[in-house]
C-alpha cells in the first residue's frame, strides 16, 4: 500500500513537473523542471522494483521467502522516500517574485 501512494505521488510529479508546496516543507521554495521529474522518477521506482524483486525471488526461492516480501517492499519505500527527500531538499530554491514589465 504505500509503495502505492508514493507511486500516484511520483506520477504527479512527472506530469505537473513540479514539486507540491506540501512535500517541500517551506512555502517560498520551489522545484520545478527536469529535477522534479526526475525525482519523480524515484519515487515510482519501488513499484517496479518490488515487482521485479518478487518475480526474481520467487523464481529462485519458491514460497520459503514469501513471508518477507512485505518487508522487502517497505525498505525499498523508505529507501526511495529517503532519496527522494534528500534531493528536494538539495535542489530546492527560493521562489522568484513575479516581476512587473512595464509597457511604453
Amino acid at each position: 500500500m504505500p509503495e502505492i501512494i508514493l507511486a500516484f505521488v511520483g506520477l504527479y510529479i512527472l506530469i505537473a513537473g513540479r514539486i507540491p508546496v506540501w512535500l517541500i516543507g517551506k512555502p517560498k521554495m520551489s522545484l520545478t523542471g527536469g529535477k522534479a521529474r526526475a525525482i519523480g522518477l524515484v519515487f515510482i521506482a519501488p513499484t517496479p522494483v518490488a515487482i521485479g524483486l518478487g518475480m526474481v525471488a520467487g523464481v529462485l526461492f519458491g514460497d520459503r521467502l514469501s513471508r518477507h516480501y512485505t518487508l522487502i517492499e517497505l525498505g525499498l519505500v523508505v529507501v526511495a522516500l529517503v532519496i527522494g527527500l534528500v534531493l528536494i531538499h538539495k535542489f530546492r530554491s527560493p521562489e522568484e517574485p513575479p516581476t512587473l514589465v512595464q509597457s511604453r
